[in-house]
């Protein structure tokens, strides 16, 4: 993956945001154009730990409510646009999750848990212990697993809420742009479900538009 590719990542979890995820990469490939991808992920993770408070949680339970308490209906798409939008809305439906968590906890799950750091590494860079770090990866964990797991297909097959079963809601409600603004993997957005959340959000392909 390119370090634009994770950088902005790492700032569309954080966020749930394109237009902060896009100005937060370019600023931070402006500020150090020679940096490594390890190093350039670390200055993004810096500028959240500092900044994060700025940037609001996103109001999960509004979310789920009217992607959820409306009829299904036609939206019109071929096949092909169709599974697009699956795609846009399953990765913005899980950083809306994400989102809702208290930023310290949402960090700490994307540093240790997306990008694989040390929790002796994160701690440094998130400003807490090292146990400090451990309660609030299991609260993050714990609370994103609690909001899913009821619902989403994502978690288990027999769940209410499917992502090409909402597209036509979505894109009626203005949850979703017209366009896809994230490129879309050749592969199925379904994928096996599984209880792993960290699983869940490490495998979901979010690359620069």
């Amino acid at each position: 993956m390119r370090p634009r590719d994770q950088l902005y990542r790492l700032a569309y979890l954080a966020t749930a945001t394109h237009d902060i995820a896009e100005s937060l990469t370019d600023e931070v490939l402006r500020e150090h154009p020679t940096a490594d991808t390890d190093t350039l992920v670390a200055k993004l993770i810096a500028h959240f730990a500092e900044e994060i408070v700025k940037y609001p949680r996103t109001d999960w339970r509004e979310w789920d409510l009217q992607l959820r308490t409306s009829l299904t209906t036609p939206d019109g798409l071929s096949t092909f646009e169709r599974n697009r939008q699956a795609w846009e809305l399953k990765r913005l439906c899980l950083a809306q999750a994400l989102c809702s968590i208290r930023p310290t906890a949402r960090l700490a799950f994307i540093y240790v848990d997306v990008y694989g750091v040390a929790l002796e590494q994160a701690s440094k860079a998130l400003h807490i212990g090292e146990n400090a770090l451990r309660v609030r990866l299991t609260r993050a964990r714990k609370y994103v697993a609690d909001l899913l797991e009821s619902s989403c297909q994502h978690l288990g097959r027999q769940n209410p809420c499917t992502c090409r079963g909402r597209v036509g809601i979505a894109l009626r409600k203005g949850m979703l742009p017209k366009q896809p603004v994230l490129p879309t993997p050749a592969s199925s957005h379904v994928t096996r479900p599984t209880d792993d959340v960290s699983r869940l959000y490490r495998h979901l392909p979010i690359v620069a538009p």
